[in-house]
């Protein structure tokens, strides 16, 4: 297997220790996931908030109809849908590709969500899309939030592949914290018309490295020895103007290198870089 040749960690402030950049693990996915069985669904729940980031109020009735399986407010939007077929299916106006995942906004401006809710800690790589799927031509406002604060927000016009934004990060998640995608009605404040489709998929990362805090801003770094001949460097600030090489000795403890590292900064960030 080919590895990249630096993997990130961050050390923080109060002993707090994250990775940063890590190997792709477990995937959830906003579709694949999708069930009208339960709601909360595992990690995902279905729902809408009167205001952006508002609380989340659960949708109370499932169905599905030609294929299109949905949550929704007594049958009436806002609602969560997914086309569990393996072809297109239109229901009205809006066109469901395969597979596909989308929501709708309701009639006063609620904004409809599938939220995400983090199984465990970690480092969470996340990609998702939006796209107009009402043949009209959909005109929505769409975000991802954190625990209620918006950290990305966009516009879908038009129908089809390309009417809407793509976004992209990594997100370093508590177990139990939130991820929302949210729709509104958008900029014209009119609700019909307003089906959009999402991708969206998180994934868990599996560790490269682990830290083990020994209190205040010391903790010790351990790789495997499969990595013999990475070194371990550091620097204060991303993206990084330069980085400095980590002069604690490294020692071969079993199967692993470990190295003890501490910090006087707020926040100093490490890699370990291959040669």
């Amino acid at each position: 297997m080919r590895r990249s040749s630096s993997y990130l960690i961050t050390l923080l402030a109060v002993a707090q220790f994250y990775l940063g950049l890590c190997a792709r693990g477990v995937a959830y996915d906003v579709a694949a996931d999708f069930s009208t069985s339960s709601n909360p669904n595992g990690v995902w729940t279905y729902g809408y908030a009167l205001t952006l980031g508002g609380s989340l109020i659960l949708y109370n009735q499932p169905g599905s109809v030609s294929g299109i399986d949905y949550w929704s407010l007594s049958g009436n939007v806002p609602d969560v849908a997914h086309n569990s077929t393996p072809y297109p299916v239109s229901i009205g106006t809006p066109l469901f590709g395969p597979y596909q995942a989308a929501f709708h906004p309701g009639q006063q401006g609620e904004y409809s969500i599938f939220r995400f809710t983090a199984p465990v800690a970690g480092c969470y790589q996340l990609q998702t899309s939006f796209s107009g799927i009402d043949v009209n031509g959909t005109t929505t406002d769409v975000h991802v939030l954190t625990n209620d604060a918006v950290i990305f927000s966009g516009s879908v016009n038009g129908y089809g592949p390309g009417t809407g934004p793509g976004f992209a990060t990594n997100l370093v998640l508590q177990a139990n914290d939130r991820v929302d995608f949210e729709v509104g009605y958008g900029s014209d404040g009119n609700y019909l018309d307003d089906a959009t489709g999402i991708q969206a998929t998180l994934i868990l990362a599996v560790p490269l490295l682990t830290v083990q805090p020994l209190g205040g801003l010391v903790a010790q770094i351990a790789w495997s020895t499969n990595f013999t001949g990475y070194s371990l460097e550091s620097t204060t600030n991303l993206p990084a103007g330069g980085w400095t090489s980590v002069t604690n000795h490294v020692t071969p403890l079993g199967q692993q290198f470990t190295v003890t590292v501490a910090t006087t900064f707020p926040q100093q960030y490490f890699r370990l870089q291959g040669p």
